[in-house]
């Protein structure tokens, strides 16, 4: 077998944002388990990995209150994320454009830059974004 299982994760799993710790929790159980079974299936050439987004605008986000303003205005390229663009990336794995890259137990960033802040500075930015959203939202 030469096969690919993908998990999708968050950046939480490893950037501290208060109130989400229960989120954050739960996604670090994913990147753990991702690590754990590429290492038990190692044997079989199943290659396992997690994606780790940052903030998307999504049906799920919009529920929360994060819009697709507060996706902008929480990253610092300025740019959205989409579902559809994880979905895309995940297409793309699938197609081996990226394949060869991530070795088995990798998580892999796909936050537009939010890795680029120090972890100190990333909870006043965040919220920083959410007033800016909701302000947006007000107008």
């Amino acid at each position: 077998t030469n096969a690919l299982v993908i998990n999708i994760s968050s950046v939480s799993s490893v950037l501290p944002f208060t109130p989400y710790g229960i989120y954050a929790a739960s996604k670090a159980a994913v990147d753990a388990f991702t690590r754990v079974a590429a290492v038990e299936l190692a044997a079989d050439k199943i290659r396992v990995i997690s994606l780790n987004p940052f903030v998307f605008h999504s049906e799920m986000a919009d529920l929360s209150g994060n819009t697709e303003a507060f996706a902008r205005a929480s990253n610092p390229s300025g740019k959205p994320g989409h579902g559809t663009d994880l979905g895309q990336y995940v297409v793309e794995l699938y197609e081996g454009k990226h394949d060869a890259q991530y070795p088995s137990g990798s998580h892999i960033s796909i936050d537009y830059g939010n890795a680029t802040w120090p972890v100190s500075e990333v909870p006043p930015l965040f919220f920083e974004a959410q007033k800016r959203a909701a302000a947006d939202k007000a107008v």
